[in-house]
């Protein structure tokens, strides 16, 4: 609480000096540098609904305002915003201007297409918290928009600060004595109790979007050359490296996407190690796939080819093999177990369910443990009939990895055949809290083929394709494992 008065004090006091230097801004070429700026990162839409936070005296609100959009300007002290009406009255704009706490928003969930704050963020009691908070307001396919700089890092960091103090001799030396405003140099107890001083940035806000789910998370991290300091400015701040950040928030199922590919990338060393494994042990069956194979294949493609392994025995034994795979971690794997078995695959970074192949491309089209994953198996498996030749078989591979996920006696019973493995072993723990699996555990929630009754689900699919099911049979290698169900089917 006494932080909050502090802060509320500061920039209250600060209202007027600041209200002088967005007049001056407003005179001068910063006006066309900064809409520009702000405009080329935001998204693509003829009238966005803005949200200005920490607007101080309005600078940017009245800039967006100028330019077509609806905007909405809030600070914590109602000083600032005074000044926020009066120079947005003399430009001529009504940006709705809101005292408001920066960490709780007094807005419904996705209100905005784009939020923007300049030098506010650094003064945050719980950063966290409001950029959690932001996230919430933006609409999906928001920006989030932030300008700040490093402030006070010359206390952290030798060489700012010698070009912190020679900046400060250069301005006495021509000027005479600082600007009472310029208090940098002082070490404030007020400063020293914010968060956010002393954290190097922008890595800061780039790590804390990741966390939060944004995408597309892009930074600046030297603005000079494009705000163009006037001389005092240079002299007095030009230490502090300015920067920007941007991240966008993405619709319900971009964030799915982000998550599963977030959690093979992480996993796709282990999957490298065990590929490497079974194939310096020769104990990957692939005959039994083989048999399903129509006459005359020559050319297959390995849908979530992951690690390679399967794809790297077939290319041994003569097959022209295409491996596809949303992850590009999985397929450095895939490419390193090929290079060091001395064959060759044709690796492509691809959705399962939007292809860049042409129609009628592959004899065979294989699916081993993928349609679990999958958003829409349905649009997937019309994707994998496009792509076959006439005559051209599916062959799909998987297990119900969460049939059991919310009947108790069959997840005992699962949890009891996996308790006996390693904490190290490679294999997932799906369904039973395992750490390892944890994160997938969550997503299965969200997989429209996680409670459903597989092969069962795959026939009827497969049929409605336009597909004829040659033949289905069920493995399971070990007691413990769960039983793998294998179904081929023709175009």
């Amino acid at each position: 609480m006494e932080l909050i008065k502090k802060t509320e004090e500061f920039w209250n006091d600060s209202a007027k000096g600041y209200s002088e230097n967005v007049q001056s801004e407003l005179r001068h070429k910063e006006r066309k540098v900064w809409t520009e700026l702000i405009l080329e990162n935001s998204p693509e839409k003829e009238c966005l609904n803005v949200l200005d936070i920490g607007t101080g005296p309005g600078f940017f609100a009245i800039i967006l305002a100028q330019e077509g959009h609806k905007v909405t300007g809030i600070d914590c002290t109602e000083a600032m915003l005074e000044e926020a009406r009066s120079n947005a009255k003399q430009e001529a704009v009504s940006p709705e201007f809101v005292q408001m706490d920066m960490h709780k928003l007094d807005f419904p969930d996705e209100s905005f297409d784009l939020l923007v704050s300049r030098n506010v963020s650094w003064t945050l009691l719980e950063p966290m918290k409001a950029y959690e908070e932001w996230k919430r307001v933006l609409k999906p396919g928001g920006r989030l928009l932030i300008f700040d700089a490093n402030w006070y890092m010359h206390n952290f960091d030798e060489n700012i600060r010698e070009k912190f103090c020679s900046g400060i001799r250069q301005y006495r030396k021509k000027y005479g004595n600082l600007p009472p405003r310029f208090a940098l140099y002082r070490k404030d107890e007020y400063w020293k109790s914010l968060p956010m001083i002393g954290i190097q940035r922008p890595l800061w806000d780039r790590a804390a979007m990741w966390k939060l789910g944004f995408k597309d998370i892009v930074s600046d991290e030297d603005l000079g050359p494009r705000i163009e300091l006037d001389d005092i400015d240079t002299m007095l701040y030009g230490s502090a490296a300015k920067f920007m950040v941007r991240g966008t928030k993405p619709t319900q199922d971009e964030a799915l996407r982000q998550e599963l590919l977030e959690f093979w990338d992480g996993y796709a060393p282990a999957c490298g190690v065990g590929a490497m494994r079974k194939l310096q042990k020769g104990n990957i069956p692939c005959e039994p796939i083989i048999e399903l194979f129509p006459q005359n294949t020559s050319k297959i493609l390995d849908v979530g080819i992951g690690a390679g392994e399967l794809a790297v025995m077939l290319a041994k034994k003569g097959y022209d093999v295409t491996g596809v795979d949303f992850s590009a971690h999985m397929l450095d794997e895939a490419d390193f177990c090929s290079s060091e078995n001395g064959v060759a695959l044709t690796l492509v970074l691809s959705d399962a369910d939007h292809l860049p192949f042409e129609t009628g491309k592959f004899d065979v089209v294989l699916c081993r443990n993928i349609a679990w994953l999958m958003p829409y198996p349905e649009k997937a498996i019309q994707e994998w009939h496009r792509v076959l030749k006439p005559g051209g078989r599916i062959i799909i591979e998987d297990k119900n990895r969460y049939l059991h996920y919310k009947d108790e006696r069959t997840k005992s019973e699962y949890a009891e055949k996996w308790s006996h493995r390693l904490p190290d072993n490679i294999n997932l723990f799906y369904g039973i809290k395992h750490p390892g699996a944890s994160s997938m555990d969550k997503l299965a929630e969200s997989l429209p083929l996680s409670f459903v009754d597989r092969p069962e689900w795959d026939k009827s699919m497969l049929k409605d394709a336009g597909f004829r099911i040659i033949t289905e049979k069920n493995i399971q290698e070990t007691q413990e494992d769960i039983e793998t169900f294998i179904i081929c089917a023709e175009k």
